[in-house]
């Protein structure tokens, strides 16, 4: 079942960003959906969030 699961995820995963490269979205450099988990372990591994420290730069 826990497989099953893990291959849905990414496969939506891979289907969102194909769809934004489909549509020419603009992104955000760094901020693209399909790499949310990739912010995830970055933020857990270093102990703070890159976009919370921009957005209290720019305030």
């Amino acid at each position: 079942m826990s497989v099953t699961i893990l291959c849905g995820l990414l496969f939506f995963d891979n289907l969102e960003k194909w769809t934004f490269n489909a549509m020419h979205a603009r992104l955000v450099p760094g901020n693209e959906p399909w790499k949310k988990w990739v912010r995830v372990e970055r933020v857990l591994a270093e102990g703070y969030n890159e976009d919370v420290l921009r957005r209290k730069n720019v305030a």
